[in-house]
């Protein structure tokens, strides 16, 4: 995927039924909760760095349920962290 200093990063997903299928699942729950969001916080300020951050959940989700790796479940799992941190700060200024 990528060639640094004549090392190559590859990233694997793998696609399985039961995988596709939790995706499925998780693609329908956060399409419900960006689209509850923006009908109950209509005219909140920064509601398109919620959705970008409800977007970047979603696909470290997908690095935690598509990847054999260790280093890529790492990425997704540091990912939510990260992203669940944002969300706490964002809620807080919200609430200022």
């Amino acid at each position: 995927m990528i060639t640094l200093n004549c090392r190559s990063i590859i990233m694997i997903l793998f696609f399985d039924w039961m995988s596709l299928l939790f995706k499925g699942f998780v693609f329908i729950i956060y399409s419900w909760v960006i689209l509850y969001s923006e009908d109950y916080r209509f005219g909140v300020l920064n509601m398109i760095r919620f959705i970008l951050l409800a977007l970047i959940v979603f696909v470290s989700k997908t690095f935690l349920n598509f990847s054999p790796s260790v280093i890529n479940i790492l990425l997704g799992w540091y990912g939510l962290g990260l992203v669940s941190y944002l969300l706490l700060i964002y809620y807080h200024e919200l609430r200022k």
